[in-house]
């Protein structure tokens, strides 16, 4: 049973309502302290997305180093693009396909674009790589709207942050929520430092999941 927290939800609820009616996008930090509910929350947000026809696709951060870059991302792709998707978008974003597929490991296995990629100096190709994902993702979005959530953002990587950044860009944003989940206590990072992660990306809004009150914790009973 989900109760207590009505009033969250029903702020994270009409940020998917503009990505879906208004076409307009955003992002939200929900944080708090480890078992306190975050997962719980999103979990409810993703069920109304559901049923407001908005595509919903989940990442998630990990602490372990061994982790490689972009992961959480990786693990929106899977499933953000379909064997239908990926034949669409071989036809209308060749180059990008290409550059996830050279590129990504976990992607090796699609058959990329005949086209050579053009060569670069490695900053300048890792960029083009991140606006490559963007634009797959943008692109989706213009089909359906999406919700992206992404857990445990205290363990985020410095190029998921800058991905994060240009897809918050406009035009990019519109039709796309994304919502972040992070630890919020002394033995993962503190919410100053979370907060300096999300500094280059510029305008998000931001909420704290505090503990069940004693009424609210009875009703679980």
């Amino acid at each position: 049973e989900f109760v207590g927290r009505e009033s969250e939800l029903a702020i994270l609820r009409a940020s998917v309502d503009r990505a879906v009616n208004d076409n307009s996008g955003g992002l939200w930090l929900v944080r708090g302290t480890l078992g306190v509910g975050k997962t719980t929350l999103v979990d409810q947000l993703a069920n109304y997305a559901d049923e407001v026809k908005c595509r919903v696709y989940w990442g998630r951060c990990f602490e372990d180093s061994s982790a490689p870059p972009l992961w959480a991302w990786v693990q929106i792709l899977r499933k953000l693009i379909t064997a239908a998707e990926l034949e669409l978008l071989k036809k209308t974003h060749p180059l990008e396909i290409q550059r996830l597929a050279a590129y990504l490991p976990e992607f090796a296995h699609w058959e990329p674009a005949q086209d050579p990629i053009p060569t670069s100096s490695d900053e300048s190709e890792r960029f083009l790589l991140l606006d490559s994902i963007a634009t797959i993702i943008t692109e989706a979005a213009t089909r359906n709207p999406l919700l992206l959530i992404l857990e445990d953002f205290q363990w985020i990587d410095s190029p998921s942050i800058t991905l994060l950044e240009i897809l918050l860009r406009p035009p990019a944003a519109q039709n796309i929520s994304i919502v972040v989940t992070a630890r919020d206590d002394p033995f993962a990072i503190a919410a100053a430092d979370v907060a300096a992660l999300l500094a280059p990306v510029g305008t998000y809004s931001a909420g704290t999941v505090e503990p069940l009150s004693g009424r609210d914790s009875a009703k679980l009973l």
